[in-house]
């Protein structure tokens, strides 16, 4: 352990205690060097490690991974997004961040936190904040990662940015061919993406350079799902590191139809096809599981009820679990919070679907511990599937870390994983212990604003 690290160990309370402490990392920084940061790093990032384990529902840390929406804006519109559904034609009502708030979380925020992505709901070559932030991510020792639709890269300038400050891109590709690529991502131009994706991989190569690694992102739906081996050949045609793939996300009735759910058979042979050419090729592909063809299918609901192939199940569980409360105490409520270990009734709530016990939960939440989203209009978000819940507004607090410890914040960490759990960690597949891949995740409606 080094002296650095020991000191702030023993500092890192009163530290934490004001706000100018917990901003005297940055200001020390040039001064002190990349190994100072580091340590910085370090020894916030084993607080977060510690209050996670034990589920402390308010700690002294920062979070370890930011997610920042320098512009919530984008130059493509795919319907299927959740993000732009809603955009009008010329972007007025999706807003810029604020040069302000940015200034404000690298000040306060990019001494602690090891990795920053550059993505929320718009295309980040779109932001104009963009090159400040890759200069201060690489200043304060940042690995910078963004999702991006690819039309931008051959923009002047916009390679040689990305080449020498990015840790990693994610290309998303809706569509191995011309046509059913243009249909999906309104605007986008086949052509120009595989050219501009060609350009990163051929600048990388030419430099002799390990990063950034670069990742294609294709959702998996009825109208894409024929053309996924064909997708795995792009891929290794473009250079590309890997191939990811997920589930599309159902978040109205109009996109029912498009998930596989509903056309099991025709996905399994795609994705048998798409591991068979992986495999010929030497493409690394991460695909979800076959559907097995054994279980019944959904039932008919709006996709607010019944969107994923596991919530028969868990709806099984949540009635067998109602029948277990009684007198509003929740016998076994996890973490000792529960109206039983209060003392007191809890409150009545409506049922909501599919609301399993705490012990039947395998996965465990990575974002309410070490990460938050900071939205372009200065929301700041529990995690990147919130539903528009926002915890709290850079304009209408002191500074990031009042949001990060308020009573909201520490409220949905307390009950994350027992039946009081918040409506949009409902159905979230992490409680769940699902593969990203394997889920069908979407935002509960008419859940409730909170926390300021």
């Amino acid at each position: 352990m080094s002296l650095t690290e020991s000191l702030l160990r023993a500092a890192w309370p009163a530290l934490m205690s004001n706000r100018f402490g917990r901003q005297l990392p940055g200001r020390l920084a040039p001064r002190l060097g990349p190994g100072f940061l580091a340590a910085v790093k370090k020894v916030n990032g084993e607080r977060l490690a510690r209050a996670e384990a034990k589920g402390d529902s308010v700690f002294r840390a920062y979070p370890g991974f930011i997610t920042v929406a320098g512009t919530s804006r984008c130059n493509i519109r795919c319907e299927f997004c959740i993000n732009q559904w809603d955009a009008q034609p010329d972007g007025s009502n999706r807003p810029h961040m604020k040069a302000e708030h940015v200034q404000q979380i690298v000040r306060e925020v990019f001494p602690y936190i090891r990795k920053l992505a550059l993505s929320v709901s718009g295309e980040p070559l779109y932001d104009p904040h963009f090159q400040l932030l890759l200069d201060e991510a690489r200043r304060h020792g940042v690995f910078v990662e963004f999702t991006t639709n690819a039309m931008l890269v051959s923009r002047p300038g916009m390679l040689d940015r990305i080449l020498d400050g990015v840790g990693r891109v994610n290309i998303s590709m809706d569509g191995a061919t011309k046509d059913t690529f243009e249909r999906l991502r309104g605007g986008a131009k086949f052509d120009k993406v595989c050219a501009n994706v060609k350009a990163l991989t051929d600048g990388r190569k030419e430099r002799g350079q390990p990063t950034p690694e670069y990742n294609l992102r294709y959702i998996l739906m009825k109208d894409s799902i024929h053309e996924l081996p064909r997708m795995v050949e792009l891929t290794h045609e473009l250079g590309v590191d890997h191939l990811y793939t997920n589930h599309l996300q159902v978040f109205m009735d109009e996109l029912k139809d498009q998930s596989l759910v509903y056309h099991r058979e025709l996905c399994n042979d795609m994705l048998d096809a798409a591991r068979q050419r992986a495999a010929e090729l030497g493409q690394v592909v991460v695909l979800p599981d076959n559907f097995d063809l054994s279980e019944p299918m959904p039932e008919e609901a709006s996709p607010g009820e019944q969107p994923q192939t596991f919530e028969a199940a868990a709806d099984a569980a949540g009635r067998e679990r109602s029948a277990q409360v009684s007198g509003g105490a929740v016998d076994g409520d996890a973490g000792g919070h529960g109206a039983a270990a209060e003392g007191r009734g809890a409150p009545e709530r409506p049922a909501r679907p599919s609301e399993i016990p705490p012990e039947a939960y395998s996965g465990r939440c990575p974002y309410l511990w070490d990460q938050a989203f900071f939205e372009a209009d200065g929301s700041i978000f529990p995690c990147c599937n919130s539903g528009g819940v926002a915890l709290g507004h850079m304009d209408k607090a002191a500074d990031f870390w009042e949001i990060w410890t308020s009573p909201a914040y520490a409220k949905m960490r307390a009950d994350v994983y027992s039946p009081r759990c918040h409506d949009i960690c409902v159905n979230c597949y992490l409680r769940e212990g699902l593969p990203a891949s394997e889920a069908y995740v979407r935002p509960v409606e008419g859940a409730a604003v909170g926390g300021w």
